[in-house]
Parts: structure tokens; C-alpha cells; sequence
């Protein structure tokens, strides 16, 4: 088997970890440095994605008066009255 050429791209932490353990218990070095290094690429990946600033609009849905009423003593902002 040569580990060169397997492909980690889809494979997810907890995958990676359970052949990391089973190629390591098995001493599969070949595959086991492979999966290293997986797992070493997704922690980056994930590093990166962290940084990566993702803008959610968040618009709260008010479904009685009483909340209405709760939700606008919470607000900082100022809205004018619409009479």
C-alpha cells in the first residue's frame, strides 16, 4: 500500500483520529505518518476558518404582544414611534 496516494480531503477530525489510533495500533508507519499528516492539514484548515469572519443576520421573530413589549425595553436602539 503506498499512503501517498490516499486522499484525507473529505475525511472529518473524528475519522481522522480513529485511523491515526488503528494504523499506529496495527504499526502501519506509512499510513500512520500519512494520517499525521492529515490530521496536522485540518487542524490548519480549521485554524483558518476561525479567522475567517462569517457576517450573520440574525432577525428575531416576535409572536405576541407581551414580547414585543420585552424585546423593545431590551433594545439600545432608539426607533421612532409610528403612530
Amino acid at each position: 500500500m503506498c499512503a501517498s496516494n490516499l486522499d484525507f480531503t473529505y475525511a472529518n477530525r473524528r475519522e481522522l483520529s480513529e485511523l491515526l489510533a488503528e494504523s499506529k495500533y496495527y504499526c502501519v508507519e506509512e499510513l500512520s505518518d500519512a494520517a499525521e499528516k492529515a490530521v496536522r492539514s485540518l487542524r490548519e484548515r480549521e485554524r483558518e476558518a476561525q479567522d475567517t469572519v462569517v457576517p450573520i443576520c440574525r432577525v428575531p421573530l416576535i409572536t405576541s404582544k407581551k414580547e414585543e413589549q420585552v424585546r423593545a425595553c431590551r433594545s439600545t436602539v432608539n426607533f421612532p414611534q409610528i403612530s
